[in-house]
């Protein structure tokens, strides 16, 4: 989980600092797309529901669902981690117990909806158990999961750390061809 994240509402910047597990201070000169920035910025921390601006508190939405889980029973649902990504995720990470991963029950099963590469630090950290919430998925992730599967990628210790120019390549791609194939 990055420290800090940007979202920019009709050319207005909303910057995020997340303070803690549950809460992040919101910085920005105007308020007027507030809610569509938090919404945004939730999308890639679902996690975070207590806003802060200027030190009080002015959004508080409920809390999400959570579950502590092994992270060798989680499903992926990508094929590689990028060594670039986890370099950055290893420099900006400053308490392992921040880390909350986004997953879906899928046909029975704990399926990881994002979140990959905060996995393989705390599976490289010897770290066995991740708190979890659950999030609603859209319908692509199964098939996300059922191509994984087929390539024998089952858990975090399946997916292989692979250079920046492999993944844009071979993850990224994969990921622009399936949804140009779906429009």
């Amino acid at each position: 989980m990055a420290n800090h994240m940007t979202q920019i509402i009709k050319d207005i910047p909303y910057r995020f600092r997340i303070i803690d597990a549950y809460s992040a201070e919101i910085q920005t000169d105007v308020l007027t797309y507030l809610d569509e920035a938090i919404s945004e910025f939730r999308f890639f921390c679902g996690h975070i529901y207590q806003f802060y601006y200027h030190g009080k508190c002015i959004r508080t939405l409920a809390k999400p669902q959570e579950m502590i889980l092994p992270i060798d029973k989680i499903q992926v649902s990508q094929f590689y981690i990028s060594e670039k990504k986890l370099t950055e995720v290893k420099s900006e990470i400053t308490h392992l117990d921040h880390i909350r991963i986004p997953i879906a029950n899928i046909n029975n099963q704990w399926v990881s909806l994002d979140g990959h590469t905060r996995l393989k630090y705390l599976e490289q950290n010897d770290i066995k158990k991740v708190i979890c919430y659950y999030d609603e998925y859209d319908p692509y992730i199964v098939d996300f999961v059922n191509a994984a599967k087929k390539k024998k990628l089952f858990t975090i210790h399946d997916l292989p750390i692979i250079s920046e120019e492999e993944y844009e390549r071979k993850w990224i791609a994969y990921c622009q061809n399936y949804f140009k194939n779906k429009t």
